[in-house]
Order: C-alpha cells, then structure tokens, then sequence
C-alpha cells in the first residue's frame, strides 16, 4: 500500500500537477495579455511554469545557484520565457542570436562540472557542434508555415520529444530525470488543452525556445550525468525534426487532426527505435536509483 501511495504522489507531482499548472498559465495569460497571445507568451509561460512547479516538487529546492546541475533546468525554463518575450517579435535573426545565447549558456551550465575531463579542443567542439544542432532544430521550428492559426500540433510534437527524452532516461538508469523528462511533456499537454479551450492561444517563437531549451538541457544532462547511450539521447534528440513534415503541400492545408498525426508519428519513430536499443542492449535500468 505504502508503495501504491507513492507512485501515486510521483504521478501527481510529475504529471498531474505540470498538465493543469501548464493549462492553467497559458490561459491565465491568454486572459490578462489577449493581444499579444498570437506571439506565443501564453504557450511559452505554460511550458515554463507547468514544468518549473513540477521540478520543484519533486527534485525540491536546491537554492540559487543550485548545487545540482539539473537543479539548473527550471530557471533556464524561465530565463528562457523571459529572454523571448523580450524579443520574440523581433526579426529571426535576432531570435537566433537570442537561441544561439541560450544554447552556450546551457552547454556551459551543465558542462562546468566536468569541464576537467575535456581537453580545450573537445570543449569547443562540444561546444560549437551541441549549438549547431541546436540551431538547426530551432529552424526548423521557425521554418514552419504561418498560415496554421495556433500550431496546436506543435505541442503534441513536444509532448512525444519529451516523453521520450523520459523513457530513455528511465529505461537507462535516472528515475529523477526521467520525472523531470515526464514534467515537461505534460506542460506541454497543458499548453495543447489550452488552446483548444482558447484559440488565441498560439505556439509561437516564445513556446519553441523555451521547450528547446529545457529538452536539450535535459538531454545534456541525460547523456552526460545519467550516461544513456549516445545513440538513443541522439535519436530522441532527432524527433524534434519531426515538425519538418508539416512542410509538405498536402499537410499545409490539411486540418488539425492529419496535421497532429502526421508529426506525432513521424517523431515517434526515432523515439521509438531508442527504446528499442535500450531494451536490446541488455542494460536499461542498471543503476535506476544513481541519479
């Protein structure tokens, strides 16, 4: 029974409480900025806040600056939130420079520990290859058609990136980062019953670089810390590319529904084949409790 009790609460803490908390942020905001909320403020405070209240939960406070490196991920949530919202209206290349700053200040954040295991040379390699990529996936968010109203799909894009960002956490060894995984997909679960009970609710430039910054700083922390396999933190890591599919003629004027399970299932596959090599590995949940 004691154990029933505390999944239970687990679940509670990492996903019922970011869903409603995400829900109800995003439209909160909808509500107090209505003409701004095609910009994407209100997706992008629901993602920060459904996920920083659920990390608090159940990581608790770790003080400021955190002495644990994931301990980082929810104020990088809100640095995030509050960076674009500053300039998210502005032109691309400003959000790039703006994406280009948050991705050196995460890989240093979460690097900084070890840096002494790095030679300078791989640092910056490390360095300039995780922005690069992080860069491209950013585009190919922005790339994306503007004549989609509020890119509700898009949050269910998110939601599969970041539950497999979870499992294979999981399923490698972190019980801690795959909560913390499983609070960001249900924020953005949150954001996606958002707009569908307010229209106005869009999934802008504000939403994608906030939940890019908190899935790659997760999987950084995946990769380096709870030591998951470099070939299922990639895959994962490509299911974000998945919204690429959107770009198809046929997609473009199709309707939510097709449009959802299009990405959804594109974005499945590489998560799906790193759960898979987990499992066929041998070693998923070796050291479960480690980190």
């Amino acid at each position: 029974m004691q154990s029933n009790a505390m999944i239970v609460e687990q679940l509670m803490k990492s996903a019922v409480l970011p869903t409603v908390a995400g829900a109800i942020t995003a439209y909160g905001v909808s509500r107090i900025l209505p003409e701004v909320t095609r910009r994407g403020p209100a997706a992008a405070a629901g993602i920060a806040v459904g996920f920083s209240a659920s990390f608090l939960a159940v990581a608790g406070w770790d003080g400021f600056p955190p002495t644990r490196v994931e301990s980082w991920l929810p104020f990088l949530a809100i640095l995030a939130f509050i960076l674009f919202l500053a300039i998210g209206g502005m032109t691309q290349l400003v959000r790039g420079v703006g994406t280009a700053l948050l991705a050196g200040g995460c890989l240093w954040i979460v690097l900084a520990p070890i840096t002494r295991l790095f030679s300078t040379g791989s640092l910056m390699l490390w360095i300039a290859g995780t922005t690069v990529c992080w860069l491209l996936a950013w585009l190919a968010w922005e790339s994306l058609p503007a004549n989609h109203g509020p890119r509700r799909e898009l949050s269910l894009a998110m939601v599969v990136a970041a539950t497999g960002a979870s499992l294979i956490s999981v399923l490698d060894g972190s019980a801690l980062l795959g909560q913390t995984g499983g609070a960001l997909a249900a924020a953005c679960g949150g954001v996606f019953l958002a707009t569908l009970i307010d229209r106005r609710i869009a999934v802008g430039p504000h939403g994608v670089a906030t939940f890019l910054t908190v899935f790659f700083a997760l999987l950084l922390n995946v990769y380096h810390y709870a030591e998951v396999s470099p070939l299922a933190v990639a895959l994962v890591a490509s299911s974000v590319f998945a919204v690429l599919v959107l770009r198809l003629p046929r997609l473009r004027q199709a309707g939510l529904v097709l449009r959802a399970s299009a990405v959804c299932l594109v974005a499945l596959a590489p998560v799906a084949i790193a759960i898979a090599s987990l499992m066929l590995g041998g070693d998923a949940g070796d050291d479960y409790y480690d980190y």
